[in-house]
């Protein structure tokens, strides 16, 4: 399952994970085997998380809840298990109470000397979510993903690697934010670049989709009506090529703002799509959402 999860093969690795549950399952009262037991189990909330599929990310996590006592948890465990839980409840928009258990996960690869590699996937999403809680211009979204930067290149991070795609996915929506739309645009190219190379240009990870997502919303706001749609239309298809399930909030933003793009350049049919989309997927946010689109007008 471990194999699987970093070819970033979902299907194989929730197969495997079951075979693995099974074969566990009769020699649970071995504190080892259960040890081992509770990390199969988060391992396969977080693939369920990626795949977007909320409903079974939570039922694992309380399932590891009735297994053992998250609070006296091991660190390792109690880590990943608030990265989970913060990443769950950022896909669905509940920012302020991701915050907190993102803090605390950061706060645990501190306090426990974890490899900077997994502190710096902690810390990547402490910054995502502090992007997400507020729309004001804020110079320190900027200068704490430009830290972070150096951190990773202090500490021999290949540029090309992984981690890089995701901070810049993260650089490009706080210079978004504060209207630096050229060096927006620049790390939203890196990191679909990087990402790209890393995961293949067939849409394997969620973190491809957000990173074409991102450079839409940077030409969107340049007023590059074409490329945004184009950019949306990649992020789209990338979606659907990893969720099973779709009810993350960022799916939202992504629907409407492409449905401004396409209003924008007459292609109406899209533009509608977009809408009945809305309404199938997210049925509470219909009205609302109506609402911006008139404004829009």
């Amino acid at each position: 399952s471990n194999y699987y999860m970093w070819c970033y093969d979902n299907e194989a690795a929730l197969k495997a994970i079951d075979l693995a549950h099974n074969a566990m399952m009769p020699f649970i009262e071995d504190k080892k085997v259960l040890s081992e037991f509770c990390r199969l189990n988060i391992y396969k909330a977080y693939i369920e998380y990626l795949r977007g599929d909320h409903e079974s990310c939570l039922k694992s996590l309380n399932h590891l809840c009735s297994l053992v006592d998250i609070n006296t948890a091991s660190p390792y465990l109690r880590s990943v298990y608030y990265y989970v839980k913060s990443s769950l409840l950022y896909d669905s928009g509940e920012f302020k109470s991701a915050e907190k258990y993102s803090k605390k996960c950061v706060q645990i690869s501190i306090n426990n000397n974890f490899s900077y590699k997994s502190y710096y996937h902690r810390k990547i999403l402490d910054l995502k979510i502090m992007n997400s809680l507020t729309d004001e211009k804020n110079k320190n979204k900027i200068e704490a993903c430009k830290a972070l930067e150096q951190e990773f290149l202090k500490n021999s991070i290949d540029p090309q690697h992984e981690t890089f795609g995701r901070l810049y996915v993260e650089l490009a929506r706080s210079y978004l934010t504060y209207g630096k739309l050229d060096l927006a645009l620049e790390y939203a190219n890196k990191s679909i670049d990087v990402l790209d190379m890393w995961h293949g240009k067939k849409g394997k990870h969620r973190n491809q989709a957000i990173a074409w997502q991102s450079k839409g919303d940077v030409l969107l706001k340049k007023g590059d009506f074409k490329e945004a749609h184009n950019s949306y239309s990649v992020s789209w298809r990338y979606y659907k090529h990893v969720f099973t399930h779709f009810k993350a909030h960022a799916l939202i933003d992504l629907l409407y703002n492409w449905g401004v793009a396409a209003f924008y350049l007459n292609k109406d049919k899209i533009y509608r799509q977009c809408i009945v989309d809305i309404k199938k997927l997210f049925p509470s946010k219909y009205d609302y959402v109506l609402k911006l689109y008139d404004l829009e007008k």
